[in-house]
């Protein structure tokens, strides 16, 4: 509708993220407040729908953008289809999306840190991958010279090459530095969530780069972002693939068997690729029904 679609273009322009300043003076990324027909955020968090009456327990649901799900209605995110899945199962849990633009795993834990106490009836659940990858940190401190190269190199073939030759070793560093750190943060918050009994996993995002093989629509995308992109993401990932026991657990391979395409961009997903996800994460060890909530 005409409605949805200015509501999804102010997000594209203006993204999802607002810096709250906490009483202690400590800075927090939350989603930006709104109130639309389509699209609405309360409290510094994407509205999840379905939510029982009276939850035993809360799902806190962390990652990027592709957590928050701009590119859908409130009904039709990642988190409304866990939420549904859920009630489904007959398990009171909340469905909380703390999703916002651009953050990072790293940032998410911050924001957990600034939510208090967390309780035993408490699950956390945080999607990564996608924003750490080390490419947002590459751009912005791509030397000079190389980031000259890069604009003009659609000039000249010579160019092209002298960039891909001094960039590429760079790129591979960056990706593989950005896994690293990333993942030692969440082993870190891994053992502290054990120390209070607070049940977790860590999901390898799916994107466009992860899928097995592409349709034409999607080698399009992959050839718009080009080498550069893929070079980062691919570093990064080679490391994420080694990460093979939980609180881990990869998702790069969900999207290997849609034949019509989910994706909207290189990671985004639309409604189909959000209940795909919601499905995969509702059948995590996590939520078997033996547990006690």
């Amino acid at each position: 509708t005409p409605e949805f679609w200015e509501e999804m273009q102010f997000f594209t322009n203006h993204g999802s993220a607002e810096k709250i300043k906490l009483p202690n003076g400590d800075l927090v990324v939350n989603a930006r407040n709104f109130d639309g027909k389509h699209i609405s955020a309360k409290d510094g968090m994407r509205t999840t729908t379905d939510a029982p009456d009276n939850p035993n327990g809360r799902v806190l649901l962390l990652g990027g953008s592709t957590v928050y799900c701009f590119e859908v209605p409130d009904s039709l995110t990642i988190a409304s289809y866990l939420q549904r899945f859920l009630n489904f199962s007959d398990l009171t849990l909340q469905v909380l999306n703390l999703g916002v633009s651009g953050v990072t795993a790293i940032n998410r834990i911050e924001k957990l840190k600034s939510l208090g106490t967390l309780e035993q009836n408490d699950i956390v659940v945080i999607l990564f991958g996608d924003n750490d990858v080390g490419w947002q940190h590459y751009y912005l401190h791509e030397p000079l010279l190389l980031k000259v190269i890069r604009n003009l190199r659609k000039y000249s073939r010579l160019l092209a090459w002298i960039y891909f030759e001094l960039s590429t070793q760079r790129k591979i560093k960056a990706g593989i530095t950005a896994a690293h750190e990333t993942a030692a943060r969440l082993n870190q918050l891994s053992r502290h969530l054990n120390s209070i009994n607070v049940r977790h996993n860590f999901i390898i995002q799916p994107n466009i780069y992860t899928k097995k093989s592409l349709n034409k629509y999607e080698s399009e995308i992959v050839n718009r972002f080009g080498v550069d992109f893929s070079q980062i993401i691919k570093s990064a990932y080679g490391f994420y693939g080694q990460l093979r026991n939980l609180p881990f657990v990869s998702a790069t391979h969900l999207m290997d068997h849609t034949d019509d395409s989910v994706y909207l961009d290189w990671s985004h997903t639309n409604a189909t690729g959000n209940e795909l996800l919601a499905k995969f994460i509702s059948q995590l060890e996590l939520f078997k029904n033996d547990q006690t909530y």
